[in-house]
């Protein structure tokens, strides 16, 4: 189940997103950003993880906003 009360959850997962503009795509260019945290409510950390969008080493097949969302939904649907 999904809730916005902190009191009722069981595991709280924080998505940060950062899109850089106004750049011009060239080799090995970042164009965003993310960071994924899933923690329990007793404080362990059940994954913490970055993600990068842009060309060349960069390179993801997803845009950087779903990239978090996906794992996250991929980390919490595994669980028991």
């Amino acid at each position: 189940m999904v809730t916005r009360n902190k009191a009722n959850a069981d595991v709280f997962v924080e998505i940060k997103v950062i899109r850089y503009t106004g750049i011009v795509p060239s080799a090995n260019q970042l164009w965003g950003s993310a960071t994924l945290a899933i923690t329990k409510r007793n404080g362990d950390v059940v994954l913490s993880n970055t993600f990068t969008q842009g060309t060349g080493v960069y390179a993801a097949s997803d845009d950087i906003a779903s990239q978090p969302i996906k794992e996250a939904w991929k980390t919490l649907c595994n669980s028991n």
